[in-house]
């Protein structure tokens, strides 16, 4: 059972109900104002209940009406959270470098140049390819870590290049971040790489865009 709610006047404590109106007026009034063109006699009762012990009954449920108000009020400006993470955009613009570019596998290094928080750092990749000597393209994958100055940032990547002269490559990549360390600790993310090469795969020019959260 709940408690009648009380306000203290001085040293007192009074019920609620003690300042508010008289419910016959109350219950007048309501259904005046929703009802205005329909006249109602407040001696009318429910069978077996007199007009007394039903006014003492819904006087008794005004407090918990009112707690029940005032919680509702309480948790109205609450929104829920949606739980998701928000995604911080980094552009990353890299010199690549292969040293043995006519092998299927290995490992490259770039300089990298990366919008904040990772900034200025280097980069090793190892990679496993294919190569189609009727199209003149493959597929490449390996896994990669990147060092800053606050932290290092590990995944992987897919993808695929596709050679359109003797010099010239081209390499699309996907790229998936799954985590790092220092300052990017516990960072995860995606996104893509592309990459263009004029001397068979010596060096690359490449252009990494990722959406990374945990940042």
């Amino acid at each position: 059972m709940f408690a009648p709610l009380s306000i203290t006047v001085g040293a007192q404590n009074l019920p609620v109900e003690q300042y508010t109106l008289p419910l016959r007026e109350v219950v007048r009034r309501r259904v005046a104002a929703d009802n205005p063109h329909k006249a109602i006699s407040l001696n009318q009762t429910e069978a077996g209940t007199t007009p007394a012990r039903k006014e003492e009954g819904m006087r008794k449920l005004i407090p918990l009406a009112s707690v029940i108000a005032m919680i509702g009020e309480l948790y109205a400006g609450v929104a829920p959270s949606s739980g998701a993470a928000t995604a911080t955009r980094i552009t990353c613009n890299s010199a690549e470098y292969n040293p043995t570019p006519t092998q299927l596998s290995g490992v490259v290094f770039q300089f990298t140049n990366c919008s904040e928080p990772f900034g200025h750092g280097v980069v090793s990749a190892s990679y496993s390819s294919t190569f189609n000597p009727s199209t003149s393209g493959g597929t490449d994958q390996g896994r990669w870590r990147k060092w800053f100055l606050t932290g290092t940032v590990h995944g992987r990547y897919t993808g695929n290049y596709q050679f359109t002269s003797n010099t010239d490559e081209t390499v699309k990549n996907t790229i998936t971040v799954l985590g790092g360390t220092g300052a990017f600790t516990g960072v995860e993310g995606k996104g893509s790489e592309s990459c263009t090469s004029t001397n068979a795969g010596a060096t690359f020019t490449c252009t990494e865009v990722l959406d990374v959260t945990g940042l």
